[in-house]
């Protein structure tokens, strides 16, 4: 009876709700924890029904203050509805059944905000009470606190968030035969009359890229520019052919340039637009920089669209996806200067008669726009944000575009023709696609030389045969103490560990027909690393945001200024040298939109 009449207390409410809320904002977190790993369903289902538990226990706690007779109705009920609106969230946003973080920060993000309002409501109907005041400063702040943790994984990835329920990873493809995948004629002549109409612009047709100089769009003013023919440059490999067209502006002293190349055997090309100032002043402002504006004359009826998730550490990295209405325009674009972390650059745009892929050459901010209406198929490329002036001369580009064209009717002959024509012609000639790599050295500042050499010896020559390189990870540099991240910016062998050097191991590696992959992160400093002193020295060398705080990871190479650039691609073109590796593999954590 004690306990009963403590639990009745309409006094102690307050307590009670706040025991609630700790218990439900504790079990929805580990419901979330374990949401992320799969491996452990009996974990997530445990804290389904402890979440729903305690979100019962909400409604529970506002149902007992108007009928106090009906309290386990109200508890199942409201059991039932949280499942229902749990559940029915998660199937409605993962429509695909399989992990993705934004499902479920979107379906916990509904359930606080509906937990929030519960919680207010509860509050004010206690506010008659002698606890009037305190009842109502609890009740904004916990509105505040759950809207706000409601709000935080959702906000910033909004865009991100309404794209993917657009999307579905239920993709499946009628096989081809080989034949069918072989470039015809005709998807050769498509691709060379447009490459030759709107990439080689002279004036006279539409050009596939549009720029403003002082706020007048280029398409609408070609009258302004002097053109000069386009120029055959010597291919630097069969069945390519180079060609460049350039043009004057007759109000400033920009000029415009247009590098393009021509894969007669896939059907595909690629250009790059530039933009110089030649005069002796500063340009007038340019903005809106598209490399590729509007795919026109080339209808694509029927349309399906296709596109690659990126790597974020994901269970879901690299997912292909069908966008399901691709009429409407689809903006796609980097992640906080992370190109390929959202989404891979490359979209696959697939017609009942007509197919285009389309390739973005761009390690920075880039956005894509794509929409097929009509008999145009409208695609915008650029770099996200550009607005300025440039410097007498100094020059600008744009991202790189390709597009390779098909018959349409099977999305595969596209996938195949932009592969092969990747591994043909985008590689340097005589590079292995495939290598097998062997790892001996993750993550570690503690390993020593001595260690590897013996790691190495315990390989049997037989096993040793089907491998190419093995694998050095962070850590083996200068400055490591508590984390392998301590070190960067310190691109020279820790001699306590390795008193021969790198070298000493890449030579014993060699000598069993193994190449030395070494990992470096040069982009990015810290403090009293030996790059963050020759920054000190040259200011422009590198961007600080964080100048005061010494334990700041906030530090950026600053590569777009020549000096530094020269003098980073010297200091780790040495170190390669040094320590006889093979492959050079770089790494980069850290977002770097916020620097430019």
């Amino acid at each position: 009876m004690k306990l009963k009449s403590i639990l009745q207390n309409r006094k102690l409410y307050w307590f009670w709700a706040l025991v609630l809320s700790a218990v439900l904002g504790y079990s929805m977190y580990s419901f979330r924890y374990e949401y992320l790993d799969w491996s452990n369903l009996p974990l997530v289902g445990f804290y389904a029904v402890l979440s729903g538990g305690c979100f019962a226990g909400a409604f529970l706690l506002l149902w007992s203050l108007v009928r106090e007779r009906r309290k386990p109705l109200a508890f199942l009920g409201a059991f039932a509805v949280f499942q229902i609106v749990l559940w029915g969230l998660l199937t409605v946003i993962n429509v695909d059944g399989h992990y993705n973080r934004r499902a479920v920060d979107t379906a916990f993000a509904v359930l606080f905000t509906l937990y929030a309002v519960i919680l207010l409501l509860t509050f004010l109907r206690l506010s008659g009470s002698v606890y009037r005041l305190l009842n109502r400063v609890l009740a904004a702040v916990f509105c505040i606190a759950f809207l706000t943790a409601a709000a935080y994984p959702v906000i910033p990835s909004a865009e991100d968030l309404y794209r993917m329920m657009n999307m579905t990873s239920h993709v499946s493809f009628s096989p081809l035969a080989a034949s069918a995948l072989q470039v015809t004629e005709d998807e050769k002549n498509t691709a060379r009359t447009w490459f030759e109409e709107h990439v080689l612009f002279n004036g006279s047709s539409t050009p596939a890229f549009d720029f403003r100089i002082d706020g007048d769009l280029f398409s609408e003013h070609t009258a302004d520019w002097d053109f000069t023919a386009a120029k055959v440059n010597a291919a630097p490999r069969s069945g390519v052919t180079e060609r460049a067209v350039t043009a004057a502006h007759k109000k400033s002293g920009v000029t415009l340039r247009v590098m393009g190349k021509f894969y007669e055997d896939y059907a595909t090309m690629e250009y790059t637009v530039y933009l110089k100032n030649t005069g002796a002043g500063n340009s007038p402002v340019i903005s809106d920089f598209y490399a590729l504006t509007a795919v026109k004359d080339l209808s694509v009826e029927e349309p399906a669209l296709y596109c690659s998730g990126g790597s974020h550490n994901a269970a879901d990295d690299f997912t292909l996806y069908r966008v399901r209405n691709p009429k409407k325009a689809h903006v796609f674009t980097a992640t906080d200067g992370r190109p390929s972390d959202a989404y891979l650059p490359y979209f696959n745009v697939c017609g009942k008669e007509l197919g285009i892929v389309l390739g973005i050459g761009w390690t920075g901010q880039w956005k894509a726009t794509l929409a097929c209406k009509g008999d145009e198929t409208q695609f915008g490329v650029c770099q996200q944000t550009l607005e300025g002036y440039l410097d007498p001369g100094e020059e600008i580009r744009s991202p790189l575009v390709s597009l390779s064209m098909y018959a349409g009717g099977n999305p595969v002959k596209g996938f195949n023709l932009f592969r092969n024509w990747v591994l043909d012609r985008v590689y340097p000639e005589n590079t292995p696609h495939m290598l097998n790599n062997m790892d001996v050295l993750f993550v570690s500042h503690t390993r020593t030389a001595q260690e590897i050499k013996n790691d190495i010896g315990v390989y049997s020559d037989e096993l040793l045969s089907h491998v190419d390189n093995f694998w050095m990870d962070a850590g083996w540099y200068d400055g490591c103490v508590d984390d392998w991240s301590d070190g960067n910016g310190n691109w020279k062998t820790n001699a306590e560990r390795f008193p021969k050097g790198i070298k000493e191991i890449s030579d014993i590696a060699a000598a069993k027909g193994l190449g030395l992959v070494l990992w470096y992160e040069p982009e990015r400093l810290v403090h009293g690393s030996a790059l963050y002193q020759v920054g000190q020295e040259n200011p422009r060398y590198m961007i600080d945001l964080d100048p005061s705080d010494a334990s700041s990871t906030r530090i950026l190479w600053n590569l777009a200024e020549d000096g530094a650039c020269a003098y980073l691609t010297k200091y780790i073109s040495d170190s390669l040298k040094e320590n006889g590796v093979k492959i050079y593999r770089q790494d980069f954590n850290i977002e770097p939109l916020e620097f430019w």
